[in-house]
C-alpha cells in the first residue's frame, strides 16, 4: 500500500475517532430533574442515585460510540466489567491491523495516529460521565478474544504495537 493512500486512511480514521469523542456531550449527561418529590432522595441512597446517574450516562454514551463509529466497528458493552468492546469491521481499518502485525513501519504509524483518537475518547468519558472504571478494548478483527488496544480514563493499558 502507498505510503499517501495509508496517510489518507490515518487522517479520515483519526479524524473520525476525534469527532465521536466530542459529539452529544449533552447527550452523555443524565436528567438534570427528576419527576420523584426531593424527600425521595436521602443521604442513605444519595451514592445509589448518583451510580444510576452514571449508568445512564455511560449508555448514553455507548450509544453514541455505536452511532458515531458504526462504519469503522461493532460496539458492545459489557456492564459487569464496565468495558466497550470495539471490534474492527472497516476494510481500511483492518487493513492498518493487517499491517501493523507484519511490522510494517506504515502501518504501525497509521496505528498510533489512528489509537490516539481512542485514548481522547477514553479521557472524554471520563470527564463527562465521572466514571473513571470505565475501558474501551479495541480487538483483533479476526480473534476477538485478543485485545489490540485498551484504554482506560485516557491512560493506555495495552498497545498491541508498542
Amino acid at each position: 500500500m502507498r505510503k499517501s493512500k495509508i496517510m489518507g486512511l490515518i487522517m479520515v480514521l483519526a479524524s473520525s475517532l476525534t469527532l465521536a469523542a466530542c459529539q452529544n456531550n449533552n447527550h452523555e449527561k443524565a436528567p438534570k430533574k427528576s419527576s420523584l418529590p426531593a424527600t425521595y432522595f436521602s443521604s442513605a441512597n444519595s451514592e445509589s442515585t448518583q451510580n444510576q446517574k452514571q449508568q445512564i450516562a455511560i449508555n448514553n454514551f455507548v450509544s453514541s460510540l455505536k452511532k458515531n463509529y458504526k462504519k469503522l466497528f461493532k460496539v458492545s458493552y459489557d456492564e459487569g466489567t464496565d468495558t466497550a468492546k470495539l471490534v474492527p469491521i472497516s476494510k481500511d481499518l483492518k487493513q492498518i491491523i493487517k499491517l501493523s502485525n507484519q511490522n510494517n513501519s506504515e502501518g504501525i504509524k497509521a496505528w498510533d495516529s489512528f489509537v490516539s483518537g481512542l485514548q481522547k475518547t477514553s479521557a472524554n468519558v471520563a470527564k463527562q460521565t465521572k466514571d473513571k472504571n470505565f475501558k474501551i478494548n479495541m480487538t483483533d478483527y479476526s480473534n476477538q478474544d485478543k485485545v489490540l488496544y485498551s484504554v482506560q480514563n485516557g491512560k493506555v493499558l495495552t498497545n498491541a504495537y508498542k
